[in-house]
């Protein structure tokens, strides 16, 4: 989680994620899925089709 995010230029302490995470539930869950989607992209591998 912390390395999607530093590999993101999301940069964010562990102490501001808990803080987050307690006092905006919310937003942390965005966070966490924002991360799951940028970390999971990545590793497509995406065809490239200009040439056929």
């Amino acid at each position: 989680f912390m390395n999607s995010l530093l590999n993101n230029n999301i940069l964010l302490s562990r102490k501001s994620l808990y803080n987050l995470c307690y006092t905006e539930p919310i937003s942390f869950k965005c966070l966490i899925d924002e991360s799951k989607f940028l970390y999971f992209q990545r590793k497509l591998k995406y065809r490239d089709i200009s040439q056929l």
